[in-house]
């Protein structure tokens, strides 16, 4: 979770050093990778492919898009979450979800850049097939 951003993916990526559960073998250059993105209610966050990072890691957040390579994805997507409603439960209940998925070349370690606005642009570092990212 960065700021008010969450992405989740079944297990085949994670942050902060914890290993993915898929072994680092999976990870290939057409391998599309479910990633549900989840945005306080409210928000507008910016998700962006660092350009260092751009031949390696791409996203898939067009609507009846999935890209199958890095180069048919795109390097930023801008998430637009619903307003909160009356009487939501605490949690992740309110926040709106937006399916998608990133494409990676292979295993590795990918840096990912967050934007909001009031806020401080922050990043993130997720582990595809890999046990550390130090």
């Amino acid at each position: 979770m960065v700021g008010p951003l969450a992405l989740y993916s079944f297990g085949q990526m994670t942050d902060r050093g914890r290993t993915s559960l898929l072994a680092a073998s999976t990870f290939t250059p057409t391998r599309v990778l479910k990633m549900l993105a989840l945005v306080r209610p409210g928000a507008v966050v910016t998700l962006t492919v660092p350009p260092a990072e751009r031949r390696e890691i791409s996203l898939g957040y067009r609507p009846g898009v999935v890209p199958s390579t890095v180069a048919g994805g795109d390097a930023a997507v801008t998430f637009h979450a619903c307003a909160s409603q009356p009487g939501e439960q605490p949690g992740f209940a309110g926040w709106t979800q937006f399916n998608g998925s990133m494409v990676v070349t292979g295993a590795r370690c990918a840096r990912l850049e967050v934007a909001s606005p009031g806020s401080v642009p922050a990043s993130t570092v997720l582990a595809f097939g890999r046990r550390s990212c130090g």
